[in-house]
């Protein structure tokens, strides 16, 4: 009866031994190939400090472009990525000023929320929740796509304007 308590025992014991060892093992690795390390977050919290010199805690919304190329230039994936293309700054730029109800002020933790999720995506969140998030994300995809086409057709019509010579008031075509 003892022999064949051990034997079990010592089977099950070793065997959720080592499953806890490569669980470790593998949750190890998830956090050393994460997107987004400590460092990442710091140099977030430096370059809002360059830029909100009096401590606010809100940046105007003409800045994001600047914060986001600093982040960049630091190699900091929360900046790389919405510069990735100019679609997607539109984006990001339509998803945070949809968050606010009045002014283009941003702030420092909804911030760094959006880009986070722009990084890592939303594949991170509770399933319900992700889903909330695609379909949002598709919504700021359209304005976005609406925005760059009014801005196109209005440059266009600039263009237009600017090379269409009227013709002088005392124009009288000759009749032969």
């Amino acid at each position: 009866l003892f022999d064949l308590f051990f034997l079990l025992g010592s089977n099950i014991l070793l065997n959720l031994f080592v499953a806890v060892l490569l669980e470790s093992f593998f949750n190890f690795q998830v956090q050393n190939n994460f997107v987004l390390s400590e460092y990442h977050l710091e140099s977030f919290q430096t370059v809002w400090r360059e830029l909100d010199p009096m401590g606010k805690g809100t940046l105007h919304m003409n800045i994001l472009r600047e914060l986001l190329e600093k982040l960049h230039s630091e190699h900091n994936p929360l900046g790389s990525c919405v510069l990735a293309n100019e679609f997607k700054f539109r984006s990001v730029r339509v998803e945070l000023m949809q968050a606010k109800e009045e002014g283009h002020e941003l702030e420092f933790e909804q911030l760094l929320q959006v880009l986070g999720l722009h990084v890592v995506g939303s594949h991170g969140l509770p399933y319900p929740e992700m889903l909330v998030r695609q379909e949002k994300l598709t919504y700021y995809a359209q304005l976005a796509a609406v925005s760059k086409m009014t801005s196109l057709f209005r440059s266009l019509k600039d263009r237009r304007i600017q090379c269409a010579v009227p013709f002088p008031l005392s124009f009288h075509p000759h009749t032969p």
